[in-house]
């Protein structure tokens, strides 16, 4: 999956911001990618949960829909 146009980051810049942040921490880190410190603790939060294959982009598909109602 590509990133979208305006991504400030993608997978290659998510692996070297947790690298940064365990570096450097979080602000410092947040600040040098260009990226608010609650957009750094989300991709932090999601490397720790789900290893570097956490860090690839997603489907913005839901993953599930409403069945419709007959009424």
């Amino acid at each position: 999956m590509n990133s979208h146009k305006n991504a400030r980051l993608t997978f290659e810049g998510r692996k070297l911001l947790v690298e940064r942040i365990s570096v450097l921490g979080l602000m410092p880190a947040a600040e040098a990618a260009g990226i608010s410190r609650q957009t750094a603790r989300k991709w932090l939060r999601r490397f720790e949960q789900g290893g570097e294959n956490s860090l690839r982009d997603r489907s913005s598909r839901p993953a599930r829909t409403r069945s419709t109602v007959d009424g």
